[in-house]
């Protein structure tokens, strides 16, 4: 008897405990209610590291852009076909926003040197490059002065004559001068670091490292084929097959300037070097960025360095 009321309470006990088990109602029990999928993580960025310290990036597709700073062409519609994967829309860009622009990134530059709030919220700035101009830096033993590093597309859409495909809103260019050397020394010093493409003005040079490697803390790229050895010489010929002179008469002289397709900086001309044959065999020479010469009957033949890069070629008649 005393085993047939333990058992009782036991069996009691166990359908207490698993009530919603146990129905002694008979009624059916409904099945359990199947939960919501949770919402997909935020995707994460990925780690940007620098001479002297390493940042945290967020994803392109997750920022907050309410004005549209961060619409890229579409790469297809860049005009050299083998270089339209180095126009790709970076994947991550940084906050500036919880950073500080006076943290050092090289032993020689800031934070702030590279990438400004006032030029977008968020930015990128090829690791490499940085490298780079610190390796410059210590081979010239000078001062070096950034003017321009990274711009956001919708800062540089409103820079006057700035290029749409500009290197400077896919963080691999530098605008800058040497304290105590000249404009026309400094396409050597970033040729000599596989520059790929260069263009002087009267106050500072622009270097861009196009062809390099994009830095993988801001772009998902499979482009294996591109040589950074390699001058990009089709930019060169392409701005100086669209350039050309343009002519102002002026009583009887005629004012010779160019122009470019192309504009890579925030502010300034371009350096010109100017070599005109007149139809007397007089030649004229200038580094101004327009030149007048006289009106002469015959042909004048016209030579124009522009930027130390681009070289455009006319003969003129009247």
């Amino acid at each position: 008897m005393q085993n047939s009321k333990i058992k009782f309470i036991t069996t009691a006990a166990l359908c207490l405990i698993l009530i919603t088990s146990c129905d002694f109602s008979g009624k059916k029990m409904s099945p359990p209610r199947k939960k919501s999928p949770a919402a997909p993580p935020t995707r994460k960025g990925s780690l940007a590291c620098y001479l002297s310290i390493c940042f945290e990036t967020t994803a392109t597709d997750d920022i907050d852009d309410p004005n549209k700073d961060y619409v890229y062409p579409d790469p297809e519609k860049f005009s050299d076909q083998s270089m339209q994967p180095q126009y790709i829309k970076p994947s991550y860009l940084l906050d500036l926003n919880g950073l500080t622009e006076s943290t050092p990134v090289a032993t020689n530059f800031k934070l702030g040197d590279f990438m400004a709030m006032r030029k977008g919220r968020y930015a990128l700035f090829s690791s490499d490059v940085v490298t780079t101009i610190q390796l410059i830096r210590n081979e010239v033993n000078r001062a070096i002065f950034i003017t321009s590093g990274y711009r956001s597309p919708g800062y540089n859409k409103n820079i006057d004559g700035a290029a749409t495909w500009s290197r400077h809103t896919y963080g691999d260019a530098l605008d800058f001068y040497v304290d105590g050397m000249k404009i026309s020394e400094l396409p050597k010093l970033c040729n000599n670091h596989n520059a790929s493409f260069t263009l002087t003005y009267e106050t500072h040079i622009h270097c861009d490292w196009r062809k390099s490697k994009l830095d993988p803390a801001f772009y998902i790229s499979k482009n294996d084929k591109i040589d950074p050895t390699r001058r990009e010489e089709s930019i060169v010929k392409m701005i100086a097959n669209e350039s050309r002179i343009l002519l102002n008469a002026i009583d009887n002289h005629v004012e010779l300037s160019t122009e470019l397709p192309l504009h890579e900086d925030e502010e300034g001309q371009p350096t010109h070097e100017w070599l005109v044959t007149l139809p007397t065999g007089e030649i004229i020479t200038s580094q101004s960025p327009t030149l007048s010469i006289p009106k002469s009957s015959g042909s004048t033949h016209v030579k124009v360095t522009v930027g130390g890069s681009i070289h455009i070629e006319d003969t003129l008649r009247w």
